[in-house]
C-alpha cells in the first residue's frame, strides 16, 4: 500500500513538473484567488461601494478556487494544450461547484451545531453583565467537553470534509455528475479508505504543516528591510508549497482511485464511451 501511495505521489508530482503550461495556469489562477481574498479583506463595510468591492473580491476568489480544483482533479489523465486546459477547466468548474454545495451546507450545519454546543458549555451572560457563578470557572482548556467539541470540529473540517470533497471532484472529473450519483455510496466508502487517508496526510505535510511553520518562524535580522525581504520570501515559498502540495495530493488521489469504482451499469448497457474527463491509466 505504501509503495502504491509513493508511486502515485511520484507520478502526480512528475506530471505537474513536466507540464509547464499547467504550472503557469495554476500559478496564475492561484494568484487571482489570493488577490480576490486580499480585495475582500481590505474592502471594509463602511459604504455601499466598499460592500460591492468586497463582494467582487468574494466572487473572484471563489470562482478561482473552484477553477483551480477543476484543473487539479483532472491533470493526471494526459497532457493538454493551453486551450484544452482552459476549456476542460471551464466546463468542469460548474460541475464541481454543484457537487460541492452539499458539502458546504454540511460544513455550515456542523459549524452551527458546534457553536451551539460551545455556548451551552461556556459561561453564559444574561445580557447585562451577570455570569452564572456555578459555571464561571469553565475555561477552554479545563473543560473536557470544550476540548471534545473543538477536536471533533477540527477533524471534520480539516480531514473528513476535505477528503469527501476531493473524492467528489475526482469522480465528477472521471465520470460526470450522473456517474458520481450512481456511484455515490462507493465514493463515500472510498473517501475514507486507508490509502486515501495516508496519501492525504502525507500531502498535508507539504501543503499545510511546512507552510505553517515557515510563516510562524521569524528570522531575526539586523535591518528591518532585510526582515521584510525575508518575510516576503517565506510568504512566496509557503504559497508555492501550498499550491504544489495540494495539486500533487489531489493528483495522487486521482491516480490511486482511477479504477477503484465499480463500472457504471447504465453506461455499460448503453455502450457509452467514457466521458471526456475520464482518467486513463
Amino acid at each position: 500500500m505504501f509503495k502504491q501511495i509513493f508511486e502515485a505521489m511520484k507520478f502526480a508530482a512528475g506530471r505537474l513538473i513536466r507540464d509547464w503550461k499547467l504550472v503557469l495556469l495554476l500559478v496564475a489562477v492561484f494568484a487571482v484567488m489570493l488577490t480576490g481574498i486580499w480585495v475582500f479583506a481590505n474592502a471594509g463595510v463602511g459604504s455601499i461601494a466598499k460592500l460591492i468591492v468586497g463582494s467582487i473580491g468574494v466572487i473572484i476568489s471563489v470562482g478561482a478556487f473552484f477553477f483551480l480544483q477543476a484543473l487539479t482533479s483532472n491533470y493526471t489523465s494526459r497532457s493538454k494544450s493551453f486551450g484544452e486546459l482552459l476549456k476542460t477547466g471551464t466546463e468542469l468548474t460548474w460541475r464541481i461547484v454543484l457537487v460541492s454545495i452539499p458539502i458546504i451546507a454540511l460544513a455550515y450545519f456542523i459549524s452551527d451545531l458546534a457553536q451551539r454546543a460551545e455556548v451551552a458549555i461556556v459561561p453564559i451572560s444574561d445580557g447585562i453583565g451577570y455570569i452564572d457563578e456555578s459555571r464561571s470557572n469553565t475555561t477552554w482548556f479545563s473543560d473536557w467537553r470544550i476540548l471534545l467539541v473543538g477536536t471533533m470540529r477540527a477533524i471534520l473540517f480539516y480531514l473528513v470534509l476535505p477528503m469527501m470533497a476531493i473524492q467528489f471532484w475526482i469522480t465528477v472529473a472521471q465520470h460526470g455528475i450522473g456517474g458520481m450519483l450512481r456511484r455515490f455510496f462507493s465514493v463515500l466508502r472510498r473517501s475514507f479508505s486507508a490509502k486515501n487517508l495516508i496519501a492525504f496526510l502525507f500531502g498535508a505535510i507539504v501543503f499545510a504543516l511546512i507552510p505553517y511553520f515557515l510563516l510562524k518562524t521569524r528570522t531575526p535580522l539586523s535591518k528591518p528591510s532585510f526582515e521584510l525581504i525575508a518575510f516576503g520570501a517565506r510568504v512566496l515559498l509557503s504559497s508555492l508549497l501550498i499550491l504544489f502540495g495540494w495539486t500533487t495530493t489531489i493528483g495522487a488521489l486521482s491516480r490511486l482511485n482511477a479504477d477503484a469504482l465499480p463500472e457504471d451499469p447504465l453506461a455499460s448497457e448503453a455502450g457509452a464511451k467514457p466521458t471526456e474527463f475520464a482518467t486513463t491509466s
